[in-house]
């Protein structure tokens, strides 16, 4: 069921990017594709780290990484 998930999501994530291309926020929509991309590779290398790349509850951009 996992795998089903991640194609769920991956699915999901598709459809923001295109709403957001749509809207013209291209930049939040690069952003998107950068996180999905980095979790993709830390499923396939089989990292567990729960830390994302990107910090959405941060005021400042990637400022919650370490």
């Amino acid at each position: 069921a996992s795998l089903e998930n991640s194609r769920r999501e991956e699915a999901a994530v598709s459809h923001l990017v295109d709403a957001l291309r749509a809207c013209r926020l291209n930049l939040v929509a690069d952003l998107v594709e950068e996180e999905q991309q980095a979790r993709a590779s830390r499923r396939e290398s089989g990292s567990s780290d729960p830390v994302s790349l990107i910090s959405w509850d941060e005021d400042v951009p990637g400022s919650g990484a370490s």
